[in-house]
């Protein structure tokens, strides 16, 4: 493959093609550590593309590849037969908290042949490399979010696609998990944290002051089955749910958006979180196995999660084909207006759901 600054050479996986660990800026060592990425130097030849580059500096936790300063580079997927044809690209930017992942943990096979897309999957600065500020370091701070934007730049010149311009005002899938914090609170409890009937009113107090009160009545321990699960919840309709809904609002007035909750209360277990008598339910980044094989394994164990996989994938591609995810045989995803509807993915019950009363959202907006 002919890139803006050079060939490179990948692998034919039968039905794809994936190039791995491309070069999109200039290793941020040296005098570049602590600047905003360059653009990569020409190579002569054909560069070798076959295997992941290094993740960014981090934690040495299970399945992050080796480590290394010089990891500004990506990974394209994309069909093993294109026919001369230009196809959407879909660019995903991983999380982590700023201070884990790797974009090659995202193996992207199922998007690129059922979704007939290009994937490209990205790296980008970490922790204090990415995030340290310092007021005389110009643009230090977000030394990552300008390796993102480095890295979309480059795949807008070298995808013949992203060439007709950008624009602003364009379609947005946007969502999360309905369970969203139960991982998190889970990963303290095993960290030794206690939830106990006696500490909940406690953690009102601290989090929410004069507020307190009002919170324990919408939010009374009597309705969940245990301390931590009402306090999980307090804390994704806060800080996740409703904040996801008011943005969707403000997306709503200017562009096509389309909006929904990932709700598979058997998810696939991808955090580790294991506490017995506390179900995680659609936890943080459960909602990824529907859409990629991380660490390259398929990880739906069952026949309805794999239809909704399948159904995400078709959803996904098509929206970044068209701005519409809606595909034949399919639930019809309706655009959000400001109101509803949002869109619930749960295996064999894809349908719109009463997200703002669900969440609590007009209480929220009430004691803002």
């Amino acid at each position: 493959m002919r890139l803006s600054s050079g060939r490179v050479r990948g692998l034919d996986q039968g039905a794809v093609r994936t190039f791995s660990g491309i070069r999109y800026a200039q290793p941020p060592v040296g005098r570049l550590r602590w600047a905003p990425p360059k653009a990569p130097e020409p190579w002569p030849g054909v560069a070798d593309a076959t295997k992941p580059g290094a993740a960014c500096p981090q934690a040495q936790l299970p399945g992050v590849p080796p480590t290394s300063e010089d990891c500004l580079s990506l990974n394209v997927t994309m069909p093993r037969d294109t026919g001369g044809r230009r196809l959407p690209v879909m660019v995903w930017l991983h999380g982590g908290g700023f201070t884990t992942g790797a974009g090659s943990q995202y193996d992207a096979k199922r998007l690129a042949t059922q979704g007939d897309v290009i994937v490209v999957t990205v790296n980008y600065r970490l922790g204090v490399f990415g995030y340290f500020g310092h007021e005389e370091l110009a643009g230090s701070g977000t030394f990552a979010m300008a390796d993102q934007i480095a890295a979309l730049r480059w795949t807008r010149r070298n995808a013949a696609a992203l060439r007709k311009g950008t624009f602003h005002r364009v379609p947005v899938i946007s969502g999360g998990t309905r369970d969203e914090m139960r991982s998190f609170i889970g990963g303290a409890i095993m960290a030794g944290q206690k939830f106990t009937p006696e500490r909940y009113p406690e953690l009102l107090r601290e989090a929410f002051g004069e507020k307190a009160a009002a919170m324990a009545a919408r939010y009374p321990l009597s309705a969940y089955a245990s301390p931590a699960l009402a306090w999980a919840a307090v804390i994704t309709d806060g800080a996740w749910a409703c904040p996801t809904l008011e943005g969707d609002r403000l997306l709503a007035r200017r562009a096509d958006v389309y909006a929904y909750e990932f709700g598979d209360p058997d998810a696939p277990n991808v955090n580790g979180i294991e506490v017995p008598g506390f179900p995680l339910g659609a936890t943080h980044a459960t909602d990824l196995p529907s859409l990629f094989d991380l660490g390259g394994v398929y990880a739906l164990p069952t026949p309805a999660q794999q239809r909704l996989g399948a159904r995400m994938v078709g959803y996904w591609t098509a929206f970044a084909r068209t701005g519409d995810p809606n595909v034949k045989d399919a639930p019809r995803w309706s655009r959000f207006t400001g109101q509803g509807p949002v869109l619930s993915l749960v295996p064999d019950a894809v349908k719109p759901v009463g997200y703002t009363a669900d969440h609590q959202c007009a209480f929220w907006r009430s004691i803002a």
